[in-house]
């Protein structure tokens, strides 16, 4: 079992426990908060036996806790849920001396720290992810976002949970669907990493597959690592923190003109396959490492086709917020491990983009 303590600025320390039986530590860390209450709050497709035993965890401590239950999905990322939670969070009682835990997956890891970071401006955070999506990046970062107006992530903070507990036990008897959807964010850390790494994932694809603890445990680790990497070196996104867009820009457009019917992970595999397609042909990223990302995907039983033409997904580009001057930047390999930001224009990116989409 990791733990690694993350000191984001002068204020602000953030610790996260990484392994099996990960969750045993989480009452012990949230009592070093000194909280005067806990308000527990779980997404609906969390097992009744895991909030049950973070709450007997933390009474067992001695402590006051109140805890409810919300949707899960992208349809808890909107104002009217961070609404229910600060709702919840009065009802509860909670003061800047107080804890909210959240148990779920990454969009109620979302909504509860967009509520968490603007009540009272802030309470002490606790995350306990409970997805392979929330384990590998959702949870560890800080950014928080809510969808508004058909743009996704669009209005949101930077603020760190104050304790993330990470146990890769609980992918255990997930849906299969959900099971793999996190893939895509491992084989980006991967990308980030270098090619050695992805072709490691495709070493171990089938040991994943089958939820081998150990194997899982080192995935697990190795991506949430790998992303407080590079969180450790810009924490506010305004250099190499842009690395973990890769696959990002055409995957969320693609995510919306699904209406959302395609998960975060499976469109971020559909978008982690076009921008290396766009990288072949603006940067020169060799075609055997393009096609050694989309095999990683492929046996981790993930997507890798668009179904969508590039004329929807350019016109729900051009809401992404971190475009400059209103012209598409998205990060994009000169070889795995080796990125570079490049800046479109628009015709150009309609053109790639309908390259593959036909």
């Amino acid at each position: 079992m990791d733990e690694v303590t993350l000191t984001l600025h002068e204020e602000k320390v953030s610790r996260v426990v990484v392994g099996s039986g990960a969750l045993s530590r989480l009452a012990g860390l949230v009592t070093g908060l000194d909280p005067l209450n806990v308000l527990v709050l779980a997404d609906s497709g969390v097992p009744d036996s895991i909030v049950d035993s973070v709450v007997n965890q933390l009474e067992g401590r001695g402590m006051t806790v109140s805890a409810s239950s919300v949707g899960g999905g992208e349809g808890v990322k909107t104002l009217g849920s961070v609404e229910k939670i600060w709702r919840l969070m009065v009802a509860s009682g909670l003061t800047r001396r107080s804890v909210l835990v959240a148990i779920g997956g990454g969009s109620l890891l979302d909504a509860s720290g967009f509520a968490a970071s603007t009540y009272m401006r802030g309470i002490k955070l606790a995350y306990v992810p409970t997805t392979t999506l929330a384990q590998v990046d959702a949870a560890v970062g800080g950014k928080n976002a809510i969808d508004v107006g058909g743009g996704k992530n669009l209005v949101g903070t930077f603020y760190h949970p104050d304790i993330v507990v990470i146990d890769p036990t609980i992918l255990a008897n997930l849906p299969n669907h959900i099971f793999v959807d996190g893939f895509s964010e491992v084989v980006k850390h991967a990308a980030i990493r270098g090619k050695r790494w992805v072709s490691w994932l495709l070493t171990i694809a089938d040991a994943v597959m089958a939820r081998d603890e150990k194997v899982l445990n080192e995935v697990v680790r190795f991506s949430v690592l790998t992303k407080l990497d590079v969180i450790r070196r810009d924490y506010k996104e305004r250099g190499a923190r842009v690395l973990l867009n890769f696959g990002h820009t055409v995957g969320h457009a693609i995510e919306v003109v699904s209406g959302y019917r395609i998960s975060h992970g499976k469109a971020v595999a559909m978008g982690l396959v076009a921008e290396a397609s766009l990288a072949t042909k603006v940067l020169g990223l060799p075609m055997d490492e393009a096609d050694l990302l989309s095999a990683a995907l492929t046996e981790l039983g993930l997507p890798t086709g668009i179904g969508y033409s590039a004329e929807e997904l350019v016109s729900v580009m051009r809401l992404d917020k971190k475009f400059l001057n209103g012209r598409p930047r998205i990060p994009l390999p000169r070889r795995l491990g080796d990125f570079e930001i490049v800046e479109f224009e628009w015709g150009v990116i309609a053109a790639c983009l309908s390259e593959l989409t036909h």
